[in-house]
């Protein structure tokens, strides 16, 4: 698949970006999260998760100005339309 260099750079800043950096693009929620070159995570769950894994990281790394940037990016998506079904029993 041909990338051209405006999604390259899309990819590339979400590949690149330090674990702040992911959750803030998270926490921006745009429509696509790239996780690998063309391999991108949609609105939901698996982008919680992907929190989780940044925050026990955090964690381990006595981090704890992160875990809140990451605990404050997860209470933001629960809060939007997207994640309103994960809320629900």
């Amino acid at each position: 698949m041909q990338v051209d260099d405006t999604l390259r750079a899309l990819i590339l800043s979400h590949l690149l970006a330090s674990p702040d950096g992911k959750v803030t693009i998270l926490r921006n929620n745009p429509y696509r999260f790239y996780i690998h070159e063309c391999v991108w995570v949609p609105r939901g769950i698996h982008r919680i998760q992907i929190l989780d894994e940044l925050e026990q990281d955090a964690l381990a790394e006595e981090a704890y100005e992160r875990c809140a940037h990451i605990q404050a990016a997860r209470r933001h998506l629960l809060s939007l339309p997207d994640y309103a079904q994960l809320l629900t029993p």
